[in-house]
């Protein structure tokens, strides 16, 4: 059975009017669905939400095509079943909590597909997800978008994954070629660096096997909270519905069973936005790019407690606990890290570029 990746994206495009970076978990994908539309027309959904506002001209990425940390890239060259969306955000922006929903049966408004090597170009045009599972991602990049083929190769930031492939973001075997498309690799991924499962990723798919899916799958956890608490509920499995013949509920293909969609959840409030947008620029790391080393801003009563580094695959290169203000990365070659940060319960990620 083919297992799809949806990968939600978003990208920061220089000249774009953007109000601030986004972080990872500040935009959740909520639900997608493979076996829903009318019993005459099958059509394939996925929704999504931002826990923060986004401005206008924000540009937002989608794509089935799969991850692989062992590239480093993307891998949907040379499928047809694969499709790079961008969604730019409409005059007036998008208030946190507004549910976004795209259907296969009509490209909504505001979504353009883009023609590139490495994810693909679908038959159709639009997002198709047979009924196999899915995994979504979100990330940013500093990639101009007209040449798109280069997102996603080292300079990206990863906001969100789902992954309804399997329970597992390591089911994709690592001896899997990536780019020059194999066999199902379309049906493939790894967690994209800089996520973690359980903190900004979920695994909903129903065993930890590679062929472990789950054909349709939706958040029905609280619709009510701040940022940190509804993205916590979505990144917990226990507060997903899932829906194939391995729970004995499987969703019959081209039909809407009582109504059923991927936005189990229509509408969310998100509250305090304005203490988390304020928390999250009260942490900052400068210089950077960085030479030698690079200082931590916080704000007045936060205490940092630990940093830990990591390169573009997601492996952790350097931690420092209760680290001093600066912070030596000398050792490290040219090129670009996440850097995570705790304090307390709270975790923030910023990027920074090693010269």
């Amino acid at each position: 059975m083919k297992k799809i990746l949806l990968l939600a994206a978003l990208f920061f495009i220089p000249g774009a009017v953007v109000a601030q970076t986004l972080n990872p978990g500040d935009i959740v994908v909520i639900g997608y669905a493979a076996d829903t539309g009318t019993a005459t027309v099958a059509y394939n959904e996925f929704s999504w939400v931002p826990l923060v506002n986004l401005p206008a001209g924000t540009k937002i990425y989608f794509t089935d095509a799969g991850y692989n940390t062992v590239d480093s890239d993307f891998m949907g060259s040379g499928l047809s079943d694969e499709i790079l969306l961008r969604y730019i955000v409409p005059a007036g922006g998008i208030s946190a909590g507004t549910v976004m929903t795209v259907t296969e049966e009509m490209l909504p408004s505001g979504y353009t597909a883009i023609s590139s090597s490495k994810f693909g170009n679908d038959f159709n045009g639009m997002i198709t997800l047979p009924n196999a599972g899915d995994q979504i991602t979100v990330f940013q990049s500093t990639d101009d978008e007209t040449t798109p083929a280069t997102f996603g190769n080292t300079d990206f930031s990863a906001i969100f994954m789902l992954t309804g492939s399997s329970l597992s973001f390591t089911a994709l075997a690592v001896g899997k070629s990536g780019i020059s498309p194999v066999s199902n690799v379309d049906n493939l991924t790894n967690l994209a660096p800089g996520l973690e499962n359980g903190v900004n990723a979920v695994a909903v798919g129903s065993g930890p096997l590679e062929a472990d899916e789950s054909d349709n799958a939706r958040y029905q956890g609280i619709a009510s909270g701040t940022r940190e608490e509804i993205l916590a509920s979505v990144c917990n499995l226990a507060n997903w519905g899932r829906y194939d013949s391995a729970f004995g509920n499987d969703l019959a293909f081209g039909t809407t069973p009582n109504g059923w969609t991927s936005n189990g959840v229509v509408a969310f409030d998100v509250q305090s936005l304005g203490r988390y947008e304020a928390d999250q620029q009260s942490f900052a790391l400068y210089p950077n790019p960085v030479t030698n080393d690079f200082r931590i801003r916080t704000g007045s009563n936060a205490h940092v407690d630990g940093v830990f580094i990591y390169d573009v695959k997601g492996l952790q290169v350097a931690e420092f606990k209760n680290p001093e203000d600066i912070i030596d990365v000398s050792g490290l070659p040219p090129g670009t890290y996440f850097v995570k940060l705790t304090s307390g319960t709270d975790t923030i990620t910023r990027k920074i570029l090693k010269e």
